[in-house]
This record gives structure tokens, sequence and C-alpha cells, in this order.
């Protein structure tokens, strides 16, 4: 449908546009990957749920739930059908760290770098990244945190992350666009007391893996 919402948020993601998403927290109780949802329209965004609600709009998309003191998942396996919206719940200090062709993570504010490094480096496909190599990846997380909560230059050597916000404070909502197997283009915006900034890229950058 050339107006429906699903398409109004893909137009805000690739424009720069400001589009809001709001998620109801029921998602959280689901598992990562697809999950069919209703949008519901609010005054320049939408509202993401599970109930259908006063005439809501059906949509399937990727979903990565966020979970207290934990990483959660999105495998590489999920991620198919072009097109697809991919969410994942509010950043309020957490971190999203992504593998172009990999899995994409929520990684909850309190665990630190060495915490979720360790736990990430037993997925698959961290254990194929050699020493020494390249991969294209994206992360994101809060400025003004405490660099032991999101500094990986123990672990990669490559650009800075991308961060939202400032001094430990502010919102981010990461989505995206599958574009093609295991392929999702990454975008963001923040959040503050003043407003929503527009939709802009969540860029992936080479990281040389250093142990």
């Amino acid at each position: 449908m050339p107006n429906s919402l699903e398409t109004q948020i893909r137009q805000a993601m690739k424009t720069g546009s400001a589009f809001t998403v709001e998620f109801d927290q029921s998602l959280n109780q689901k598992s990562p990957g697809t999950l069919s949802v209703f949008l519901h329209s609010m005054n320049g965004g939408v509202r993401i749920d599970l109930d259908s609600g006063n005439h809501g709009e059906s949509a399937k998309i990727l979903w990565l739930p966020w979970k207290q003191g934990e990483l959660q998942t999105l495998q590489p396996g999920s991620i198919s059908t072009p097109d697809t919206l991919f969410f994942t719940y509010y950043l309020s200090g957490c971190k999203v760290f992504a593998g172009r062709s990999g899995p994409i993570w929520h990684i909850d504010a309190p665990v630190d770098a060495a915490q979720f490094w360790r736990r990430m480096t037993s997925d698959e496909w961290m254990e194929d990244w050699v020493t020494g190599t390249d991969r294209a990846v994206a992360y994101l997380h809060r400025a003004g945190q405490r660099e032991n909560l999101w500094k990986l230059s123990e672990y990669l050597e490559g650009p800075a992350p991308s961060t939202y916000g400032s001094g430990d404070l502010g919102q981010a909502v990461v989505g995206g666009i599958v574009s093609g197997p295991q392929q999702v283009d990454l975008y963001r915006y923040a959040t503050t007391s003043s407003g929503s900034s527009p939709w802009s890229p969540l860029t992936y950058g080479d990281q040389r893996r250093k142990k």
C-alpha cells in the first residue's frame, strides 16, 4: 500500500525525516525474530503493539527485545525478506552492536564491555572472525557513559562508535530495513527533553579484531 504506515516508516528512514516510533512494553515478552504486530498512527509517527485496537495496520517486523541485565541477539538466519522493517526496544543507556551479515545485539546499559564482549565471542559469527582481520560492524552507545561500559579498543581497532544523547542522558530508537539475505540497513534517531531528531543512518565501519 503506497501510503501505509510501513511505507511511511521506510520513507522517513531513507529520506532522513522526523517520524517517531513508540513500542508497547509487551513486545519485550517476545523472542527475537519475525513478529506479527499492529501499527497505530499517532501525531508525527506510529505506535507498535500486539493488539489490533482501533483499526491497527497489521505488519510483520523483525524484532529484537530488551531484557534487563542481558544481551538479546537477532541471528542473521532470521534476516531474509527484503523491505522487512527491523526494530529493537528503546535504548536508554543500552548499546547496539551489529555485524554486517551477522547478528544484531541489544546490550543492557549496566553490562560492561568486558562482559558483553566475552558473551558475544561465543557466537558462531564471532568465532569465525579471525584475529587480525576486518569486519564491518555498527556500534551505538550513549555519550557520556563510563568508558568501561562501552569502550572496545582492547578488542577492536577502527573508527570510533556512534553515539546518542549527551552527559549520559537521552534515549534512542534503532530500526532498519532488510536489504537482502542477512543484510539490514540500520537507522536511528535520538530523543531528548526538547524533542526527537530526524532518522539518520547507523553506519557500518571496518573494525580489525585484536584478540
